[in-house]
């Protein structure tokens, strides 16, 4: 009789484990989307807001995917009509979202890269004064093959002294 209770009672203590494992992994699975669903959506259109609140202009928010679509067809688009040999103007050719968006929303606007929201400012004392902050809030952002050839390892891209 005493095996049988010591039995019973292994049974019923792995059986509660068991519930307490999954109870715990159905808790963790939750909390993983939430932080998902606020990193993915929740934040990135609250600063988009907030830049709207501010009088900052832009294309409309687009959750997780962003402005990608629209980017992607525009950058087919400029690759797929020859290039004006004689002018110097490459924007349009490589940054054609660039040059619509700052024709549509003025020389400061707001768009959104997948998740990032992103703030385009031409206005050079603005620029001055953004990259003189000495508190660490706009970081200069990791700079893609394309930008590094057009703009080379300047000002613009360095990070710290050089």
């Amino acid at each position: 009789m005493n095996l049988a209770n010591t039995i019973s009672v292994r049974d019923w203590s792995s059986a509660m484990l068991l519930q307490w494992l999954i109870a715990a992994t159905r808790v963790a699975i939750l909390l993983g989307v939430a932080r998902l669903l606020r990193g993915l959506w929740l934040r990135p259109l609250q600063i988009y807001e907030g830049l709207r609140k501010q009088g900052v202009k832009g294309s409309a928010f687009i959750p997780i995917v962003g402005n990608q679509p629209e980017v992607v067809r525009l950058l087919y688009g400029a690759a797929s009509t020859p290039m004006n040999r004689s002018s110097n103007e490459i924007v349009p050719r490589i940054l054609p979202y660039y040059t619509k968006w700052s024709k549509i929303y003025g020389e400061s606007f707001v768009y959104t890269f997948g998740s990032e929201v992103r703030l385009v400012i031409s206005d050079p004392e603005q620029m001055k004064e953004i990259l003189s902050n000495k508190f660490g809030h706009f970081p200069n952002q990791p700079a893609t093959p394309t930008s590094r050839d057009l703009m080379g390892d300047g000002l613009v891209l360095a990070k710290g002294e050089k």
